[in-house]
């Protein structure tokens, strides 16, 4: 191995120690694999935990029953849903939402929705506006209900999936708000939910909960205080009434693909969840509203007592689970939106659609260059030049990707695949634009591709590919706001998981417009900054710097002060109409570009190696150079 040891110093010394800048650039090559390993390692190390900050709402619909008690002919407490009254003998229709019951005196008879009667007296009748549904979230609130707490603060309610995922970001959200987010449609069956971006997930609570509630209660305590009967029909009958108009579970894959994965796996899991851990909740919840006497407000003490142990006799059978709940999820359904196209090829794809478009325009910089072939081309063509070039390339480079996606599967996703075309071309357009810009922005290029490649690293990182940002360090939620994969992927799940299912709608094209709007104003923000670089990139060709300071000081010392503006900064008009190799030259030896270290002109003095050798070393190929 002849001369091996001076092979080694001289590589060492002359692209390693030879200056600053190389010594620069090898301390910024060394952490290459800790941008790419760690940082993603970081970013990726324990989201699942973190599922359950997912802004989740339970939306109920439920409308709010006209609530009476009191007794009937013969004296037993009785309540129920009032839905008509007698007056002087002659029987009226009490409004659900608009009644004024001041107008019923003594003597006054409320007939409710299961056929009751009750009297209207001065100590034991009541009545108030009432749904189950505002009083079981309120017996949450007192922080009393095993595995469910509530922030004040926030109005967030916390639930404990196990012990080590909590659900940290549920609202519960009723009235004409609820109506905004998701309505229901008993007649044509379903539920139609309007907003699918507030909330990832929505438990939806149909209009008539406590409708068949309330009547269900006037039915048993008639029972309870009349006949005595057994209530097993009652049950049937009301939970017949659940299973017709269910609660509805609903989530989408289009905000993130991963969360949507997870949605639909519990989905699946549901039955076993429910079926175990529903009686129990249901139980201490509606222990805790009974506990809390929230009834002492609604009903007089008198016969409020008798009424509530009533319902407490009948926890007992729904602590039993299955004696009054035979099976749970039969009340539930569940719409995952995006669930028909949701193989990993697709859902994961989006990031690497990304991916795939940004390493393209990446390697371009490696293929051209950044000279100025026409020297009397304009800054602005220049740049334009180079960039129709650079858009072109990309818009080939997608094209053959997107036909080859779309023989792999993406045609699943139907006409939509069209718009998604369209849409990555766009996307690669502007991936382009950034990349331009960084890799023209300093003036040596090999800067430009490590700035290309550490915003990669933060895109790969924080750009919505993989795991939602609040499921990661909120450093990474952070960096997602400037991370242009994080509005691709956004825009790519609007079409998939939007557009492809549900055809043109305003939503999706809203969230789609919204993201195309912040990918334009990344492609004017970096197309600005591609123009004043390769203005800058210009002027260094022709004066060997761009800095108006340091050619101010060589204009003097050529005696050009004629060139010089009254504020002592270069006219670069006038300095256009002269020949510029006299400057280029004066200027490249008193601010070179590379400066030697004082210890490596000693060592390359002192080698026995052909000094012109190391000066010219031989290449294999013209592409060698720097």
């Amino acid at each position: 191995m002849k001369n091996y040891w001076k092979i080694v110093q001289a590589e060492f010394q002359e692209r390693v120690f030879s200056s600053k800048k190389r010594i620069v650039k090898f301390v910024a090559i060394c952490f290459v694999p800790f941008l790419y390993a760690f940082i993603c390692i970081w970013a990726f190390w324990n989201p699942i935990p973190n599922i359950g900050k997912a802004p989740i709402a339970i939306v109920s619909n439920d409308q709010q029953v006209n609530l009476v008690s009191g007794v009937n002919k013969d004296g037993k407490p009785q309540i129920g849903g009032a839905y008509k009254y007698i007056k002087n003998g002659e029987e009226f229709l009490i409004d659900k939402t608009d009644f004024d019951f001041g107008i019923l005196e003594p003597g006054d008879v409320v007939i409710t929705y299961a056929g009751s009667k009750i009297e209207v007296d001065s100590t034991n009748f009541a009545v108030a506006k009432y749904s189950i549904v505002d009083n079981f979230l309120n017996s949450w609130k007192g922080n009393n209900v095993s595995g469910i707490t509530f922030n004040d603060k926030n109005q967030k309610f916390t639930i404990a999936a196990s012990e080590e995922m909590k659900l940290t970001n549920i609202s519960y959200v009723n009235g004409e708000a609820a109506k905004k987010l998701a309505i229901d449609k008993p007649n044509n069956g379903g539920w139609e939910t309007l907003d699918t971006k507030t909330y990832w997930a929505q438990i939806q609570i149909p209009s008539d909960i406590s409708f068949n509630f309330i009547n269900y209660l006037d039915k048993l305590s008639a029972q309870k205080f009349i006949s005595s009967k057994k209530t097993s029909f009652l049950k049937n009958d009301l939970w017949s009434s659940f299973a017709d108009n269910p609660i509805n579970f609903w989530s989408t894959y289009k905000n993130n693909f991963l969360f949507g994965q997870f949605m639909y796996l519990f989905d699946n899991f549901k039955t076993g969840i429910i079926f175990e851990t529903g009686p129990k909740v249901v139980a201490d919840s509606l222990k805790e509203m009974i506990n809390s006497i929230t009834l002492d407000n609604i009903i007089p003490p008198v016969i409020g007592g008798a009424i509530k142990t009533a319902l407490l006799e009948i926890l007992d059978t729904i602590e039993a689970g299955i004696k009054l709940v035979p099976d749970f999820s039969n009340f539930l359904t569940s719409q995952i939106d995006g669930s028909n196209t949701n193989v990993y090829g697709i859902g994961l794809g989006q990031f690497f659609l990304c991916i795939g478009v940004w390493i393209g325009a990446l390697m371009q910089t490696f293929i051209y260059d950044r000279k100025k072939r026409v020297e009397s081309a304009s800054n602005i063509s220049f740049y334009f030049g180079k960039l129709t070039l650079m858009v072109a390339t990309s818009l080939i480079q997608t094209t053959i990707l997107m036909i080859s996606i779309l023989g792999l599967g993406f045609h699943v996703i139907g006409p939509s695949f069209g718009w998604l075309f369209l849409w990555m071309l766009f996307t690669a357009t502007v991936f382009t634009i950034i990349i331009n810009a960084l890799w023209f922005s300093f003036r040596d290029q090999t800067v430009g591709k490590f700035l290309c490649i550490i915003f990669l690293v933060i895109n790969l990182s924080s750009g919505w590919g993989t795991f939602a940002p609040f499921m990661q360090h909120s450093f990474f939620q952070v960096l997602s706001y400037i991370a242009p994969y994080t509005y691709s992927i956004h825009g790519q799940g609007a079409i998939i998981y939007g557009l492809s299912i549900n055809g043109q709608n305003l939503i999706d094209n809203l969230i789609i417009l919204q993201n195309l709007a912040v990918l334009l104003l990344f492609a004017m923000v970096f197309g600005i900054i591609g123009v004043f670089s390769a203005k800058n990139r210009c002027r260094e060709m022709l004066y060997s710097t761009s800095s108006p300071k340091r050619l101010a000081i060589i204009l003097k010392e050529l005696n050009l002060n004629d060139f010089l503006r009254a504020n002592q900064k270069p006219d670069w008009a006038k300095l256009a109409t002269v020949d510029s190799k006299e400057i280029f030259n004066a200027v490249n030896e008193k601010f070179p570009e590379e400066v030697k270290l004082e210890r490596y002109k000693k060592w390359e003095a002192t080698q026995n190696l052909n000094n012109k050798e190391l000066k010219t070393p031989k290449q294999a190929s013209s592409s060698d150079d720097d």
